[in-house]
């Protein structure tokens, strides 16, 4: 597995503390990174970050608490996802249970989706609503957020 080095000229992103990868325009909800307890992350135990290029990077620390999980098969993409084990798994489409275990992780969480744990050992893309993750090292995505083409301009798309 390829291990992600952080730059160290990088831009911290977290708000007043909080890892918030999308505000929702439309009806004031977010996409965050929170602990299982739904309290705030004690950090290092995730960074959010912007590198020199603009690539938004979420790294979950490999000492992240350990989060009771179920490990499921994502029928849609044929790979791997956590969901958090008090989860019901009927709940999210295309998921198949596995295994309950417990995992290093942060939960991935918003108001209108269901909860993800995005593992600190894995390599796992995740999609909640209009924000991707997608895996660049065991614990490290990229933050992407989809933009539509519009002929007067490029947006990012709102949900």
């Amino acid at each position: 597995m390829k291990r992600f080095k952080k730059p160290t000229d990088v831009k911290d992103l977290r708000e007043n503390g909080r890892i918030i990868l999308a505000h929702g325009e439309v009806t004031g909800h977010c996409h965050e990174i929170t602990a299982d307890n739904g309290a705030e992350i004690v950090i290092p135990a995730a960074e959010y970050f912007e590198e020199l290029d603009g690539r938004r990077v979420l790294l979950v620390r490999a000492d992240a608490p350990f989060i009771d999980s179920i490990r499921c098969h994502n029928v849609k993409t044929d790979g791997l996802c956590w969901i958090p084990a008090w989860a019901h798994p009927a709940d999210y489409q295309d998921l198949e249970p596995i295994a309950r275990e417990s995992v290093r992780g942060v939960l991935f969480t918003h108001n209108e989706h269901g909860p993800f744990v995005v593992p600190a050992e894995h390599q796992v893309q995740a999609r909640q609503g209009d924000v991707l993750l997608n895996p660049i090292g065991p614990g490290v995505s990229h933050v992407i957020r989809p933009r539509e083409y519009d002929r007067s301009e490029v947006r990012q798309i709102v949900d």
